[in-house]
């Protein structure tokens, strides 16, 4: 139970920011907004409040609602969503374009990150690990859930279709990771595009499309980008 109860905050946490936002305009609206948030397609079919996906949603969603308002504050929850997950890094870029005060944002987000990673920076020992546990552990994965190029090779491979996600695998992964970022960019200083939501959706769908893993609960991480975006 104690487990849960960050998780099950977060969760409300994420609705009060959709709700905060879409009631400016309606509140027939934020109600609506909220409500599919809560009753999801993943929570309506499986949801134990045991992964902590929505605490990072939360502080990620945070960090973008504060961005260029307080930047310090954002930094301080974008490095603790990076903390959980390190996917967050994807938009790294547009929170750096959007902040006003970009040093103080580095800084806060330096602090946070260096806060977090000192209980494991004891030893030497403890630090192998937590670098091999938070990065390289990834090198070593292989196809996971059902990632859309390969469910794509899967279906169409009778007709000749192969992306060979499986044997470009750190391809992939690496397409992933930066596809979205250049994308976004390009969007910001050659089509003078400005709606943050968006370009942070634009950079999640580029990591769907890629990510040679992609479990039920990835899709939660881009919904409230999308439900505002």
């Amino acid at each position: 139970i104690l487990w849960k109860i960050p998780v099950f905050l977060a969760d409300f946490g994420v609705f009060f920011l959709l709700f905060r936002y879409f009631n400016k305009k309606s509140f027939i609206l934020a109600v609506l907004i909220g409500g599919i948030w809560l009753l999801n397609p993943y929570f309506m079919a499986r949801y134990e409040y045991t992964l902590f996906d929505p605490v990072q949603i939360f502080f990620l969603l945070l960090a973008v609602t504060l961005l260029g308002k307080r930047d310090g504050l954002a930094g301080i929850f974008f490095g603790l969503a990076v903390s959980i997950k390190l996917i967050p890094l994807i938009i790294f870029p547009i929170i750096i374009y959007f902040a006003k005060s970009k040093i103080r944002l580095l800084i806060w987000l330096f602090i946070t990150l260096l806060a977090v990673s000192l209980p494991f920076m004891l030893s030497r020992d403890d630090f192998e690990y937590y670098i091999k546990g938070a990065f390289l552990v990834h090198e070593v994965r292989e196809i996971q859930g059902r990632p859309l190029l390969s469910f794509a090779t899967y279906n169409l491979n009778r007709y000749g279709v192969n992306l060979f996600q499986n044997e470009y695998y750190s391809m992939y992964a690496l397409l992933a990771l930066v596809s979205g970022p250049i994308l976004s960019l390009y969007l910001i200083y050659k089509k003078g595009y400005k709606k943050i939501y968006a370009l942070c959706l634009v950079s999640f769908c580029c990591y769907y499309l890629f990510a040679p893993i992609l479990n039920r609960t990835h899709l939660l991480w881009f919904l409230p980008f999308m439900l505002v975006g």
